[in-house]
């Protein structure tokens, strides 16, 4: 999770993610907005969203 949420804090204001980020202003420093780095981020959320539902299932699964 704390990745997500750095990628959010990381985004340009207009939600627009950069391929790169300078290590130490946080500036973008190559191609914005790059559609792999928007691709990556959702791939991750919906692989985030999909382990949640799993160990939710497994949890109500060992209360029955």
């Amino acid at each position: 999770m704390d990745i997500l949420n750095w990628t959010v804090k990381n985004a340009l204001p207009s939600g627009v993610l950069p391929e790169q980020l300078n290590p130490y202003t946080g500036e973008p420093v190559s191609a914005t907005p790059l559609l792999w780095s928007h691709a990556e981020y959702v791939l991750a959320v919906c692989e985030y969203v999909s382990k949640v539902q799993e160990l939710t299932n497994a949890s109500q699964e060992n209360v029955r």
